[in-house]
């Protein structure tokens, strides 16, 4: 929605009014196993399986948003046959977004498509209350690898061609802990960009009912394929959006106005310090501090 307005280079810059199908999908559930067919949101990376309104950050991770596709035409099977057994899933989706209904309809297939894998096992232990190890893979069958996309496309699949998360999720009483290690191997999109890999730790405190505390810390490397956050962070404008290599360290307290339906109404403050590097005497990247202020509703 039009509204929000960011300085670049001395000037302010509007934001346009757009829209697009997020999700748009038929369901069907058998003993074991789920269909969907539609426009759905592919479960890709740790963070991302994450709704919206359940993230612990203002913003997910810089590699995360990097890596991932928003939401695509395809087909999903889901496979699990009760709650303590292996999750696996399998996809097939279009590198498919869109702005308008007459690109919906097309459902850009001249950009191809992507395949997503993905699995979930419980593990028991004595230290935590609850356990979770998580793997997924996509592979895209894309021909934008380190090449610019043309302004004609309508390109939303994965970062990369290939795309690797491991995780971690684990929590014991009011404590939790998500960690995800990723993976992007030939960079989509970016001329000269290869590959980028990184970690992304997050503990989460539950003070009280109402109050949280998050810590998130992120890095990320690749020769010029690093993207650093310039969604809520406009100073990045100023320099190269691409880097050689990030850190972010990122302190936030959440405040939960209805505990009894925890995600109805969220209050968010954060400070975030970002150092990222370029290997270049001429490009001077992107080092500072942010603060964050946001409200989250789910209705």
């Amino acid at each position: 929605m039009e509204g929000r307005h960011r300085e670049v280079r001395g000037e302010w810059i509007g934001s346009h009014t757009e829209w697009s199908l997020y999700e748009l999908y038929l369901e069907k559930t058998m003993p074991g196993v789920k269909l969907r067919a539609g426009k759905l949101t592919p479960h890709l990376t740790s963070e991302y399986c994450l709704a919206s309104s359940r993230i612990k950050t203002v913003e997910r991770s810089a590699l995360c948003n990097e890596l991932i596709p928003i939401s695509n035409w395809g087909l999903e099977a889901n496979f699990q046959k009760d709650a303590k057994s292996l999750y696996h899933s399998y996809g097939i989706y279009l590198n498919a977004n869109g702005t308008d209904l007459k690109d919906e309809i097309q459902f850009h297939s001249a950009d191809n498509l992507f395949i997503l894998n993905a699995m979930k096992w419980k593990v028991a232990s004595p230290m935590w209350d609850s356990q979770f190890l998580g793997y997924q893979y996509a592979h895209n069958f894309t021909e934008w690898r380190g090449r610019k996309i043309p302004s004609t496309s309508d390109y939303c699949g994965t970062g990369a061609q290939d795309v690797i998360s491991l995780s971690w999720d684990a929590s014991r009483g009011a404590f939790s802990i998500m960690g995800n290690l990723l993976a992007g191997v030939g960079i989509v999109g970016q001329p000269g960009a290869k590959n980028v890999y990184g970690l992304v730790l997050q503990p989460v405190y539950r003070i009280s009912p109402h109050f949280e505390g998050v810590f998130q810390y992120q890095c990320s490397f690749g020769n010029r394929s690093v993207k650093l956050n310039t969604r809520y962070v406009p100073s990045v404008t100023h320099y190269p959006a691409w880097v050689d290599s990030m850190h972010s360290f990122y302190l936030g307290l959440n405040c939960y106005l209805c505990p009894e339906a925890v995600n109805a109404v969220k209050l968010m403050l954060a400070v975030e310090y970002v150092t990222s590097h370029v290997d270049s005497a001429t490009a001077k990247a992107f080092n500072g501090w942010s603060v964050f202020g946001a409200v989250r509703f789910k209705f």
